[in-house]
Order: C-alpha cells, then structure tokens, then sequence
C-alpha cells in the first residue's frame, strides 16, 4: 500500500492537498503516513510493519513537488574527489552555515552542501557568501589577534573533548552494549563535532583563501623588502611554517630510536625486527595506528606497517635525523627570528606571520584530535553495521538525526544508503535541509552552478599558491588515490585533487608537488616541507589540465607551473 502512494497521478495529488489543508498537517507526507496509520488501526493488526518513515526527500519529491533551494546563485568548490561519508559531511556543512552564525552573526555563508557520485563527494558553499565571509574574518583577526586566537583555542579544546569522549566507551566489548547505548554514542558524537566545527571552520575558511587580508598583508611586506631573487617564497614558507613538533614527527622519532636499538643488535630484517621488539611495535599501533585513517574508511596501521617503516629508517643517517627532529623547534624559532630581524619586521608586521603560522598548528592539531576520535567512533559504527547488516561505508550514509529510527526500519534504511552511494544530494541554507538520492539526486545535483574554473587553452602555464619553494623539471603522474601510485617512479612530479596520508609513500619518491586544492596549511603543503621538495597548490586545474606523461617544469619560487611538452 505505501508504495503504491508514492507514485500518485495529478488528481489524487490535488485530493492530498485538500487533506493536508483540512487536517493542518505541514506536507504531503504526512497525510500518507496517517492515512496509513489509520488502515493499522482498521486492520487491528499490532505487528505490522512499522509506519511509513522518510528517511529523506527523494520519496516526498514523487508526489511532484519542487525543492526549496535557490539555485541560482554561483557556488565555490571547497574540495571534491574524497569519500568522508556523508554522517560526517553534514555535520561540517550545517555547523558552517547554521552554527557559524551563533558565533559570528555576521557570517553570510547561507547554503551549501555536498554531493556524492558512487561514494566520492563534492563540497561546497554560496560563492559570494563564502568569500564575504572570509573577507569579515581576516579583517576582524587584523584588527584584534585574540578574537581569532579565542576562536582557535576554542576549536582546540573542543576537539580535545570530542577525542576524550570517543574514548569513554568500552571499544573492546561492543557486543555486549545495548541498540540504545549504541545509537545515544553516535548521537552525542554528532552533537560533540557540530559543536566543535562551528570553531573549526574558521580555520579552513582562512586555510584555503590566499586572497584574505593577512595572506595579502604578509605578501605586500616580503615584496617590498625582498630583492634577493627566489627569497621571497623561500621566507613566506620559513616564517609561516609551524614550529612545534606534531604527531607525524613523534611517530618518525619513535620509529627512528626503534631502528637505531635494531642496527645496535644486527637486526635488518622484518622478521627479525617484529620477533625482537612485538610490545614497541604494538606500542606504535596503538598511540599512532589511527594515522592512517584521515576521515577514510582505512584500516589502522597494524604491526607490519611500524616494522616496515623501521626497516626502510636502516638506510638513513639515524643519528643525523634524530637530533633534527629533536632540535626541530629550536632551530625553527631560531630561523623565524632571524627572517625577522633581517626583515626589519615591525610588531604588528610580526603577529601577523605569527597568526598565519598558528592557523597551521592549529589546524592540524585539532585535526589529529578529531582524526582519531572519528577513528574511534568507526568501530561503535562498524558494530551498528553487523547488526542492521550494513558494510561501515554504509553505515556513514545513515545521517545523524536518522539513526534513532534505523533498528525500526531495517530493510527501509539498507534500501536508501544503497541508493545514496550511488548519488546523494545534500542542501542546506539557513532554514531548511534537503536530502536526495537517486534520479532526484542527479536531477537536482545537474542545476548547481559552480564558479567556472578559468584557463586558457592556448596557455602553456597554470598558477598556484607557493607551499614550498624550488624549481625542478619531471614527468607528471596523476596520483588522486592509493590505487593510482603503481605508477610512481623517483622524481616523477606528483598532480592531484589534494594528497591525503595515505599517498605518502608516493609523496616521498616525488621531485615535486602539484595539487588543485588547498592552501599554506594543507596535509600537500605541510609535507613538502617536511621532505624539502617543491610544492605548488591551489591551482585549481592542474588535474584537468595536465595528463600521465607530460613534461612539466615547476617554478615553487613563483608558483608557475609551465607546461613543456604534452604527451603523446
């Protein structure tokens, strides 16, 4: 019978909306479903099947209404390409455009959302919107650093709360917890990172928008007082680079003493080395397993991967490399304060390379956090998952607000993530969210008009923003995705979307970096300067524009990349 009014012709469409007035109900929907209700109770049938559930819109839509979205105005890709589910995903669109404004009432970003095409996403927001609202941002951070920093301190220790959280539940004896203990730990998970995002976000607005205020303040100082050629990229990066030890190099240097005890007793291979240090290697798993996950489906760094990564640290200069790290921050603030005199740098001119280089630990720190609290989280999930009879990645297509309805609805819910994998559509604006799959999904995903992404064909150079400066010629390799790094030989140059963790083997043989994405704080950017190779990113195009074979040159102390010779 439900199905059956799903699909309704145009004179049963006008009868519902006569219904729907007389009984004051808000929509179509609703009268179905007490219709249904009301045939229950006719029937006296106490285990029947639950009543009709709406898990989106797509369903709603049948009854040939239109969405409540405006369409026409132009949007901003922030990034596409990667597969962070959509229980996650709405979560960072609602708190950007809803919870931004309890913040900074002044936000103008008024909708956005994401959309998925066979498990890969596209994320964006109101271009106009979203530019104002950095532009408000950085001139507000100019004018007072401790409101920005209250804003970053404030991301921090909510992250920190939503990690501290994730660990509270007994991880180890999930199947002994309850459906409601199960589904209250994957709500309050949602409201702890709503909350903590509506501070968070402020860190990628100005992360990935080179054209705010103080990226353009700090570039008006190096060009005025730089005149050595090359130096003025090679600055930019020193004195925005972050000065702390973060959790990568605590991982290199517990990875570099292991192989340093290892060569100490003859120990080469991984045989030998698993055999010999099992509680080190577990050790590794378990404070720094999490790394790999990055808001992906991935499974943690086991022992195999830490024995691995000692064996390959036999060929360094061990020593050497230990008293770098060790040294890192000395030496770091040491070369910021010398760029700083040499500068002539006035106080406020100072605060402002500070602030740009604190954006960075900020944002990778409560990135760590929250990295390893959704990493926590994929196992109450993956739980869930066995006992509606969902893989995890269909489990992160169930929405946060849906989950206290899925053990009611089992079959409903494994029918509709299957559908979103496939292509899923959400809209969010101050007042209303949308939720498609399906035809409607594609239908609705075909009307958004994105900011066109300009280049001239007849042009053989594309441009970006510099991450890390240096010059180097190579043959592009397109590399968006672990499967893609077979093709990775030394010093090919590495193109993609935006690198993830899990491209760093690839990362490593690269003599540069090219990516479409991101800014100075970007997993790209930062790792170019820990492996001290070229890095251009933010470029846009370079993925449309550049193919497998191409000979390239990349100009890191210009952010030019130059396009030699095409393929063949």
């Amino acid at each position: 019978m439900v199905r059956a009014l799903i699909e309704l012709d145009e004179e049963t469409n006008k009868i519902l909306n006569l219904v729907k007035v007389k009984l004051g109900l808000n929509d179509k929907s609703q009268v179905i479903e007490h219709i249904v209700k009301k045939y229950n109770e006719k029937e006296g049938d106490e285990t029947s099947v639950p009543l009709l559930r709406y898990f989106d819109d797509s369903d709603k839509l049948g009854l040939g209404e239109d969405i409540d979205f405006d369409f026409s105005k132009k949007l901003e890709e922030i990034w596409s390409g990667r597969p962070y589910g959509p229980y996650l995903m709405s979560l960072v669109v609602e708190s950007t455009i809803r919870g931004l404004k309890k913040e900074l009432p002044e936000s103008k970003i008024n909708s956005g959302g994401v959309c998925y095409v066979n498990g890969l996403h596209r994320y964006f927001y109101n271009k106009k919107g979203y530019d104002e609202t950095i532009k408000i941002i950085s001139e507000k951070a100019e004018k007072s650093k401790k409101w920005i920093y209250d804003f970053f301190e404030k991301a921090l220790e909510k992250s920190l709360k939503l990690k501290e959280y994730s660990e509270t539940f007994n991880l180890n004896n999930l199947k002994d917890h309850k459906n409601e203990q199960l589904l209250a730990y994957v709500q309050t998970f949602a409201k702890r990172f709503y909350e903590m995002y509506i501070y968070g976000t402020i860190l990628i607005l100005l992360g990935y928008n080179e054209e705010n205020s103080l990226y353009k303040k700090i570039n008006n100082v190096l060009k005025e007082r730089v005149n050595e050629k090359g130096k003025k990229a090679e600055y930019f990066v020193d004195m925005t680079k972050i000065t702390k030890i973060m959790v990568p190099k605590e991982q290199e240097l517990e990875v570099l003493k292991l192989a340093r005890s290892a060569k100490s007793k003859g120990l080469y291979s991984i045989f030998e080395i698993k055999n010999e240090f099992p509680n080190e290697l577990s050790r590794l798993v378990k404070k720094f397993g999490w790394l790999a996950f990055d808001l992906l489906n991935k499974p943690a760094y086991d022992v195999d991967y830490f024995a691995n990564l000692v064996k390959e640290a036999l060929n360094f200069s061990i020593g050497k490399r230990i008293s770098e790290i060790e040294n890192y921050e000395k030496e770091t603030a040491k070369k910021t304060d010398e760029i700083s005199k040499k500068l002539n740098l006035s106080k406020e001119e100072r605060e402002t390379f500070d602030l740009m280089r604190d954006l960075g630990y900020y944002k990778w720190l409560r990135q760590y956090n929250f990295a390893e609290a959704c990493y926590n989280l994929t196992k109450v999930q993956e739980e869930i998952g066995k006992r509606l009879g969902l893989s995890l990645k269909e489990v992160q297509y169930i929405l946060p607000e849906e989950y206290e309805d899925v053990f009611n609805y089992k079959e409903e819910i494994k029918r509709v993530v299957k559908q979103r994998i496939k292509n899923l559509l959400i809209l969010v604006s101050d007042d209303n969210k949308i939720i498609l799959r399906g035809k409607k999904a594609i239908e609705n995903g075909d009307r958004l008009e994105f900011e066109k992404r300009q280049f001239d064909t007849g042009a053989n150079e594309i441009r970006g923003t510099v991450a890390k400066s240096g010059r180097v010629r190579g043959v592009v390799k397109i590399i968006n995705i672990k499967e893609d790094m077979v093709k990775m030989q030394d010093r090919n140059i590495l193109i993609s979307l935006a690198t993830i963790p899990e491209l760093l083997p690839a990362m490593k043989k690269a003599a540069a970096i090219v990516t479409n994405e991101g800014g100075m704080t970007c997993h790209a950017a930062i790792v170019a300067r820990e492996l001290g190779i070229p890095c251009v990113v933010g470029t846009k195009v370079a993925t449309e524009v550049l193919s497998d074979g191409d000979e390239i040159e990349v100009d890191a102390d210009h952010g030019v990349v130059k396009i030699i010779e095409k393929a063949k």
